[in-house]
């Protein structure tokens, strides 16, 4: 499911068209797939929650610009290590050097005392192991985008229905 950014600067990433394509015959054979591939179309398809080597991906930053670059179909990515922008600051300055044909969103995955919480659009560092309204005010300060990465997820250290009702 595709859902569009909104927020001052996540306007940037989207890619704005005047007309929605509308199919010709409303059948069974418009799927869930083709309506996909019509909002791709009018909107892209991003990955906002990408690792490196300097966390836990496998890929150096090089390798992970160069795969999106020849081999992918994002029209957006986002580098967001844990607790750095060390990766995403590498990201930003190898993407600036070269003309790649997708866009870059500089960010973190943010370690709170609720769970993880994507950082987006920011230029500097958000705290560690702080409250969640905490970390909010932050990546806002900034006027980044906060983004819950996996909520509800009991595989990894994510923010549950409580923190999730209680912002």
């Amino acid at each position: 499911m595709l859902f569009p950014l909104i927020g001052s600067r996540a306007a940037e990433v989207a890619i704005a068209r005047d007309t929605m394509p509308q199919p010709e015959h409303r059948t069974a054979q418009n799927t869930e797939r083709a309506r996909f591939r019509a909002w791709q179309h009018i909107l892209g398809i991003a990955d906002l929650h990408m690792h490196t080597r300097h966390g836990d991906g496998m890929a150096t930053v090089p390798e992970l610009l160069a795969y999106v670059e020849h081999r992918g179909d994002l029209d957006v990515i986002a580098v967001t290590e844990h607790d750095t922008l060390r990766a995403a600051d590498e990201a930003r300055e190898l993407h600036a050097r070269a003309k790649h044909r997708f866009d870059l969103v500089c960010g973190m995955e943010v370690t709170t005392l609720d769970g993880h919480l994507l950082a987006l659009f920011i230029d500097e560092p958000v705290a560690s192991f702080r409250r969640m309204e905490e970390t909010l005010a932050a990546i806002h300060s900034q006027g980044g985008l906060a983004i819950i990465p996996h909520p509800l997820s009991w595989l990894t250290r994510s923010v549950g229905a409580a923190v999730v009702d209680r912002i």
